[in-house]
């Protein structure tokens, strides 16, 4: 019940006036809205899981006989099912109690007292007034409890030791209209002015009677439920109104498809005699490329005897032709060999001479360099020489000065431990 009709107790507030009724949850709310830090919520949330595990361990179904650890998180889901039920029944009562204590408290003046307070000059007139408010009040309170404890046995006794299977079942199969109906009706019943106030104001039992808030609440409901029944109205119109849209689309669809299918029918005719007419034409065409090729082939053939005859008079034309051809070739490359090899011989010459001068230019070349490099080697040597003798004539300055001036230091206190 608690996960299906979760926010069937919750009433908005409409008013923030504090409440006797209300003091102690509204402490309990503003505990928990303060800033707390990290480490107390860590131990809050340590002892609410505590807290959900117990819950779960007392009001779980017991399958101990099992001995299955498998039915563990069934049983403790239905303990926190159980817990939030108890916790949504809890804040709907208290809520509903709010409501009730903060209603009649406006209705019959118990918050006005300090208005009342400024028509009376003496204290002890005050004091009085305040005791016989005070004992109004709680006599008022006690009406109202055992009210409640008539019209709700559930909530007058709530330590009934009812399982909350019963206690669920009992809220959730009551008539909460016929309750609210009684609750109103006692209300309406009781006084709740004293006797001896109505009589000082003249007012006896011919008094007018008061007013019913239930034809108010009737009317209200009457006026929702025919708001409701309008927007259902329109609703369905509108319902209609697509469905009749998506007929005539559903229907136009259909007629396009019929037309696409007939025409499509008709392709299809119209493209098999075509495929029809093009294997007529197709054969016909092949009987007279046939044919044709039988009459290109023995033409063919023909052509082909008398070339064969001409070719093979050519081949023997041209076999002398190459056998000349042949000799007069081969003389001509006895004479280029010859005439390549002076040329070969030639260029060997002339590359050894290359190579010989080349070699005298290297070994010159190789010399400059060894000579420049001899050079600049005693250079560098003059040079790092140079280096160390100005760093060690430094360093020597150096050492000598601070040996003077330490020397000069010591003969300086040495005077002084003299003198």
């Amino acid at each position: 019940m608690a996960s299906r009709n979760a926010d069937l107790y919750r009433w908005k507030r409409w008013s923030t006036k504090d409440t006797p009724g209300g003091s102690t949850n509204s402490n309990a709310k503003k505990k928990t809205q303060a800033p707390a830090a990290d480490d107390i919520q860590e131990w809050i949330k340590k002892v609410e899981k505590a807290s959900d595990r117990a819950a779960a361990m007392t009001f779980g179904p017991s399958n101990s006989s099992h001995g299955d650890s498998h039915f563990a998180p069934n049983r403790y889901g239905t303990a926190a099912a159980t817990l939030e039920a108890l916790h949504d029944h809890d804040e709907a009562y208290s809520e509903a109690q709010d409501l009730l204590s903060q209603w009649m408290a406006q209705k019959c003046g118990l918050d006005g007292e300090d208005d009342d307070l400024k028509y009376f000059v003496d204290d002890e007139d005050v004091s009085d007034y305040t005791a016989s408010k005070q004992a109004a009040k709680s006599d008022l309170k006690d009406q109202w409890n055992n009210l409640l404890a008539e019209n709700d046995p559930v909530a007058a006794d709530p330590y009934n030791k009812m399982s909350s299977e019963e206690l669920f079942h009992q809220i959730e199969t009551r008539d909460d209209d016929q309750y609210v109906q009684s609750i109103l009706g006692e209300l309406m019943k009781k006084d709740v002015v004293e006797s001896s106030f109505k009589r000082d104001l003249g007012i006896g039992a011919e008094s007018k009677k008061k007013h019913d808030p239930r034809t108010t609440m009737a009317a209200r409901q009457q006026k929702v439920k025919e708001n409701r029944e309008k927007r259902q109205q329109v609703r369905e119109a509108q319902l209609r109104q697509q469905q009749q849209h998506k007929a005539a689309q559903s229907q136009a669809r259909q007629m396009v498809m019929k037309e696409e299918r007939s025409k499509a029918l008709q392709r299809q005719r119209e493209e098999a005699l075509l495929q029809q007419e093009m294997a007529r034409l197709r054969k016909e065409m092949q009987d007279q490329r046939r044919l044709e090729e039988d009459a290109r082939q023995r033409k063919k053939d023909e052509e082909a005897s008398k070339m064969k005859e001409l070719r093979q008079e050519e081949a023997r034309r041209r076999q002398e032709e190459l056998q000349t051809r042949l000799n007069a070739e081969s003389l001509i490359e006895e004479e280029k060999r010859k005439m390549e090899q002076k040329l070969e011989n030639a260029r060997a010459m002339k590359a050894a001479q290359d190579l010989k001068s080349l070699q005298q230019h290297f070994h010159a070349w190789y010399e400059l360099v060894l000579t420049k490099q001899l050079a600049l080697g005693k250079a560098r040597a003059l040079s790092d020489w140079r280096t160390l003798l100005r760093a060690w004539n430094a360093w020597r300055a150096y050492a000598r000065a601070s040996r003077a001036e330490r020397e000069t230091r010591e003969i300086e206190e040495s005077f002084k431990d003299l003198h």
